[in-house]
């Protein structure tokens, strides 16, 4: 159980600095949220697509400053492929994009720095800091289990190559996305769910019919990224096992009664 106030480092997080006069521009033409939202010692999530319109990295842009320096929170193993796609991108633009000494905090209370997580608010707080805290916790279970609670998705592995769901224009990938929107519907969602021992691979409907696949999983917890309209129950199997499907206590009230599981 994760203590209150605790503050736990996100080993797999790293952070990149990219700053200069045309830092904001170029991070608005290559990323999929609005950058102009973003106001100094605050927070916004985003995407790098490829031009196929799927994701490439997730990530969580901090506005430092008014000076045009921003960091990006990204996967650590990942980072130097980030870093190079942005310089491969920025051609002749005024931007320095460099590997920051930064680490990735977690805790559930505010801390000196910390800003809320632009994915959902009630998730908690993120906290940039060069230095380690006495009595930090580097355990991430606590951490990843409350993120799978929650259906939130986090780095390359329960990420790359989905389609997003976004609104901004002018970004790399946005032709596929903006014809996505098109369609008025989305069929399939990240879900919640419990299990009694690892899971992996598709998953199956009470038909054996695929109806989606296992995102991640700890052998308790995990995510799945799964069409409900082939579902009749919140029981659904894989290879290795059932899974029982939750629905996250803060979507909307309409959202949960359209995904309500029987």
């Amino acid at each position: 159980m994760l203590r209150k106030g605790m503050l736990i480092h996100l080993l797999n997080r790293s952070v990149l600095s990219v700053r200069g006069v045309d830092a904001a521009a170029f991070l608005q033409a290559t990323t999929t949220n609005d950058i102009n939202l973003l106001k100094a010692n605050e927070a916004l999530y985003s995407l790098l697509l490829n031009s196929r319109g799927r994701i490439v990295h997730d990530m969580i842009i901090y506005k430092q400053d008014a000076n045009g320096c921003f960091f990006i929170e990204c996967d650590a193993s990942h980072c130097g492929k980030l870093q190079n796609i942005f310089n491969m991108y920025k051609m002749h633009k005024s931007v320095i994009i460099e590997k920051s000494i930064l680490k990735v905090f977690y805790s559930d209370s505010i801390h000196t720095g910390s800003v809320k997580d632009p994915r959902v608010a009630s998730f908690g707080n993120r906290v940039l800091s060069e230095n380690v805290p006495d009595g930090t916790l580097s355990d991430m279970m606590n951490y990843q289990e409350k993120r799978f609670d929650y259906g939130i998705v986090e780095g390359v592995a329960e990420t790359s190559g989905e389609i997003p769901f976004t609104n901004k224009g002018c970004y790399i990938g946005q032709e596929l996305t903006n014809r996505s929107m098109t369609v008025l519907e989305i069929r399939k969602r990240v879900f919640p769910f419990t299990c009694s021992d690892m899971v992996s691979g598709t998953v199956l409907n009470e038909r054996s019919e695929t109806v989606g696949r296992i995102i991640a999983c700890n052998g308790r917890k995990g995510l799945a990224l799964v069409n409900l309209k082939k579902g009749s129950t919140n029981s659904f199997q894989t290879s290795k096992g059932s899974i029982a499907l939750c629905v996250p206590h803060w979507w909307p009230y309409n959202l949960s009664r359209k995904c309500m599981i029987k």
